[in-house]
């Protein structure tokens, strides 16, 4: 059995170079381009469950080809590039924790998002509470 292929992965958007990371299928084989942009997809952003807590990871090494693709799937207007990955992380953090009046911030509305999505497909582990009265919608 022949060992997997590992290689600099380079971002199949933009060409930025990643963290050693495995370019073949388990197998031994070669990954073609198509996995090889669908692998950079599945690592750019995972949520995961640890220690009881869903934990949402970005690296931010991945930051530029995020803002790049967003741009190539047509969801901001205007081409921006990453030119300082470390300050941008930052700005974005804070993008995301910002409050609107009620208190809410983007990582609320990405969960109601979540969970809405989950009641429509009639995901598991949630029922029709009995109760409708009580937290009336404002």
């Amino acid at each position: 059995m022949s060992e997997p292929v590992s290689d600099i992965l380079p971002c199949p958007f933009c060409g930025a170079r990643a963290e050693k990371k495995p370019v073949a299928d388990g197998k031994g084989r070669r990954m073609s381009k198509r996995q090889t942009r669908k692998q950079w997809i599945k690592d750019s952003a995972e949520a995961v469950i640890e220690d009881r807590c869903i934990v949402i990871r970005v690296p931010v090494e991945v930051l530029p080809t995020v803002v790049d693709g967003g741009w190539m799937l047509g969801i901001f207007d205007v081409r921006k590039r990453v030119t300082n990955v470390a300050v941008f992380a930052k700005e974005l953090v804070r993008a995301l924790n910002d409050e609107d009046e009620r208190g809410t911030t983007r990582v609320h509305r990405c969960f109601d998002d979540a969970i809405n999505f989950a009641i429509e497909q009639g995901y598991e582990g949630l029922e029709d509470n009995p109760d409708q009265s009580e937290g009336a919608k404002p």
